[in-house]
This record gives C-alpha cells, structure tokens and sequence, in this order.
C-alpha cells in the first residue's frame, strides 16, 4: 500500500493530502465545540500535530479516521482549556478600588452565596494542602497554573505516564475531601 504519511520526502503533497479532509474535520470539531473559531482551531492544531506526527501513522486505518482521532483529542484539549479559565477563586465582587463606586452593585449580592464561594475556595485550597506534596505540585502546576503536560513533567523530572497517574490520584483524592460540597459519597 502506498501510503502518503510513510515518508516526508514530499511535504507538499503530505500537507495537500490532509488538507482535502479539512471540512470534514471542521464541521466535526464544530459539532463538538458549538464555536467556530474553537472548531478552526482544533482543526489547525490537528493539521500542526498531523504533519509533525506523520511518520507514526502506520496505515492501518484511513487517513480521515487518522485524523479524526487527532481531531478528538485537540477538542478535548480546547475544552480542557476552557475549564481551566473559569474562575473558581475569582468573585464577581467589586475590587476595593470600585468600592465607593458601585456601592450599589454590594446591596445585589446574595451574602450567602459569596460566604458558601468562600468557605468552597478556602476547602478546596486546604484540601490541595493535605495532599502528598508530589500530587498537590503536580496538580497545581497542571491546573491551577495551567502548565501543559510536557511542561510539568519536565519541571517535575517525571514521565507524561506517570503525571496522568499522579493527576488521577490527586483529583480522586480531591473528590473524597470534597465530597460534602457536592452531596455525594466518594
């Protein structure tokens, strides 16, 4: 069989024969993310991971499906990403430079619910702090500083294997000590 990824001696008909699923991909990143600059996106970093990985792909299944499953992880990635820029500790209240400014905005503020967002922040940084030492760095450096995988494992002279080990750990670990916030047994 001759395969087009077997050998990088021709890029440009490497990146042309990828190229021609780029709309296929599109449409399937954009069914997953609802966004279509995520989607574009998604489908850019899969060409970019596509083309330096080229000399891995063995044939065994079609091109398209190749990178549809490169596809799906750069989604997962996007979403990944996304989740890490809400805002667990960030309050929606005024900094104390707007404080004479918008006093007004202070009266709307449910006083319950900032003193539960509080009590959340303050048990979820406690329980990062009762951690192995080696779980809560890996942890915060991966979600908290938003480093990537390669990142972190370098920083911490570690195998990607064993971060995801280490990750899985400390959110299982996590989830038990928190589970009273959420009503649920761990």
């Amino acid at each position: 069989m001759n395969n087009l990824y077997s050998t990088r001696k021709d890029d440009v008909a490497l990146a042309g024969g990828i190229e021609q699923h780029r709309d296929y991909l599109y449409y399937n990143a954009l069914g997953r993310l609802r966004n279509s600059e995520l989607a574009e996106d998604a489908v850019q970093d899969s060409f970019v991971a596509a083309l330096g990985g080229a000399r891995k792909f063995a044939g065994q299944s079609s091109e398209r499906t190749w990178l549809t499953g490169i596809l799906k992880h750069k989604v997962c990635d996007q979403v990944r990403r996304a989740c890490r820029h809400r805002a667990i500790f960030q309050s929606d209240l005024p900094s104390d430079q707007d404080e004479f400014e918008t006093f007004s905005v202070m009266d709307a503020i449910d006083p319950s619910a900032e003193l539960e967002r509080k009590e959340l922040g303050t048990a979820i940084q406690e329980a990062i702090a009762r951690l192995p030492q080696r779980l809560a760095k890996a942890f915060s450096l991966y979600e908290t500083e938003d480093l990537s995988g390669h990142d972190v494992c370098a920083a911490l002279n570690i195998s990607e294997n064993n971060l995801w080990v280490m990750l899985h750990r400390a959110r299982k670990e996590l989830r038990e000590q928190l589970s009273m916030w959420y009503g649920e047994a761990a």
